[in-house]
């Protein structure tokens, strides 16, 4: 007896030692919900870029190219006035954008979370709805507004402040810049405003009570703690302008050149792929140098104003010696923004309904006709089946892979989770014109055919971070106790995930199927290079205004519109609904 106690003690003792293994061995396990979604990015972004890479150090022969290894692309690249000039040059106009873009998206996003009070998330929606609104039609109504028969022109015509047609409001640079800033505006406001969000309000109270005024407040307190969402907006609107290539096209004329059109052409007409591919690498290492060294002075700058000696200055708006005015300057630049915003694609809805031939001013008279021209038109409705099919594919695809790939981020600890959620997460990270002809560069290698095959599966890497983001965030903030209470009844883990997790989360899942629909009905910059010789409804829009508006233009514009604001409104009603159910059945149960 004692010798078999003896014997099982050793054995009692190891237990827990062989649990704490069992559990670091399934921690260093990925989990099985991780697979599908890290083996699909893996091919679909990591071999692309890749590619794209070894592209760049291959030669370029008569419409071919040779995998023998060469410099001779960056060194035309860096010797090349012509390429190194453009590559300045967009990098300077799209500092500038996200400088505007960031001042402005700050003053909204601090008049949203400490000025309008319960206006502020109504306006929040504004912001988003013109965020959800298509990339093309925005870009389209903004040329209803500066074209040489837009509204800004005819206007100053017609109260005789001009003799002609402003040409730089829509040509050049300036139109660049201003086109670029309407475009991303919103891509600037969400992150500053999810910083300012994260500032707890009795600090702000803290600093008045020991007698800071409004200006030094804001300055020792607000801006510092809202510095991370400031980078995050500067370096998402600087790479995302920098990589534009389509405003370029449309407004930027002959004398307005950005290298991510130069990269697109090189992928295009032109057929060098190493060139462009050499371009492409050039290009992301310019964002990192730029980025880097903005990032560099703004924390110097912000070392010095910390060792700055600080003075007790008072209450009141007199602050360091300066008479601040009393002007609400936040909510002034954020009814202004919203002008700007909303301006041009209220422009484009009031000119669907003119029966001019000329989309623009002035206005002959009422009429439907342009709607039905649409609904009739055989282009139109072939694009419109291929983009529906190809976001129905997106929207599945990305609902099948994103949900296990969520919950395996949210629930689950594993080896390498930081560089899994990193390659999740890559596509919003990595700019559109490097995607899209890192994905033709593998499509031509590999002899897949384009067309909406390739496409659907290009939108289903585009949309499924999204689609994680949204649920993930939902799993993290779920009380995990329901399931824990299921468990512990007797159900599987299977049964638990059907009957209670998936309910739960059955609201998320809508409204990020809705996003990534509203994501792949409004994709261009990927799609471009991807569609082959057909065409989605923004590429087909696209091409039509290269050819030269027409009155039929506004009206797919409203349509698009009015499908984006349904999307929103859809999945604003389904939580809503949502909501109610589970209100009745509360009350129903306390009855």
């Amino acid at each position: 007896m004692s010798g078999q106690s003896e014997g099982s003690a050793p054995l009692t003792l190891a237990q827990p030692a062989r649990t704490a293994i069992a559990a670091r061995l399934n921690e260093r396990t990925m989990p099985p919900g991780m697979v599908p979604i890290a083996l699909y990015f893996a091919l679909m972004l990591l071999a692309p870029l890749g590619l794209l890479i070894a592209y760049s150090f291959w030669k370029a022969s008569f419409f071919a190219v040779t995998p023998t290894f060469t410099l001779q692309n960056y060194q035309r690249v860096l010797t090349s006035s012509l390429y190194s000039q453009i590559l300045l040059k967009t990098l300077g106009c799209s500092f500038i954008v996200a400088c505007v873009a960031v001042v402005i998206g700050y003053a909204i996003s601090y008049a949203i979370s400490f000025r309008f009070k319960i206006w502020g998330p109504r306006l929040l929606v504004l912001i988003m709805a013109s965020l959800l609104s298509s990339y093309i039609v925005r870009l389209y109504a903004l040329t209803t507004i500066l074209g040489t028969n837009g509204l800004l022109n005819q206007t100053l015509l017609g109260i005789g402040l001009i003799d002609q047609p402003l040409g730089f409001l829509l040509y050049g640079y300036f139109a660049i810049v201003i086109a670029l800033v309407y475009v991303y505006l919103p891509f600037a406001v969400l992150p500053m405003y999810a910083g300012l969000q994260g500032i707890a309000r009795h600090l702000l109270e803290a600093s008045r009570d020991l007698g800071s005024g409004p200006v030094q407040t804001f300055l020792r307190v607000t801006l510092p703690l809202s510095m991370r969402g400031i980078r995050t907006a500067f370096a998402l609107c600087f790479i995302l302008a920098a990589a534009d290539y389509v405003v370029p096209r449309l407004v930027g004329g002959m004398n307005g050149q950005m290298i991510g059109a130069i990269i697109a052409d090189q992928f295009g007409g032109a057929s060098n792929y190493p060139l462009g591919a050499a371009l492409s690498v050039s290009m992301v290492i310019g964002f990192a140098v730029v980025l880097g060294a903005a990032f560099g002075v703004e924390r110097l700058a912000t070392r010095l104003w910390r060792a700055k000696p600080r003075h007790a200055s008072g209450s009141g708006r007199r602050q360091g010696g300066i008479d601040w005015p009393n002007i609400p300057l936040s909510e002034t630049i954020t009814l202004l923004a919203l002008v700007f915003l909303f301006a041009p694609l209220l422009t484009v809805v009031f000119f669907s309904f003119n029966a001019a031939r000329n989309p623009g001013l002035p206005f002959t008279g009422f009429t439907l006709h342009w709607y039905g021209d649409v609904v009739q038109s055989p282009d139109f409705l072939r694009v419109l089946g291929t983009s529906l099919t190809v976001c129905v594919s997106a929207v599945a695809g990305g609902l099948l892979i994103g949900l296990p790939g969520a919950l395996a981020l949210a629930r689950s600890r594993f080896a390498l989770k930081g560089f899994f959620a990193l390659l999740v997460y890559g596509p919003m990270a990595v700019p559109g014109v490097v995607i899209g002809v890192a994905l033709l560069a593998t499509f031509v290698f590999t002899g897949i055919r384009l067309g909406v095959l390739g496409t659907a599966a290009a939108h289903i890497l585009l949309v499924t971070p999204f689609i994680v983001i949204v649920i993930r965030t939902r799993l993290e903030k779920m009380d995990r106790r329901i399931e824990e209470a299921a468990r512990d009844l007797g159900s599987s883990p299977a049964r638990v995930f059907r009957t209670v997790t998936l309910p739960i989360l059955a609201p998320s899942l809508l409204g990020a199927g809705i996003l990534a629909a509203a994501i792949s009905l409004d994709e261009l910059l990927v799609t471009n290079f991807t569609i082959g010789s057909q065409a989605t409804v923004p590429v087909w829009i696209s091409s039509q205004m290269r050819i030269g508006l027409s009155p039929s233009l506004n009206a797919v514009a409203v349509l698009m519109l009015s499908g984006s604001l349904g999307l929103i409104a859809l999945a604003a009603i389904a939580i809503r609904l949502r909501r109610t159910m589970r209100l009745s059945s509360a009350l129903a149960e306390a009855a």
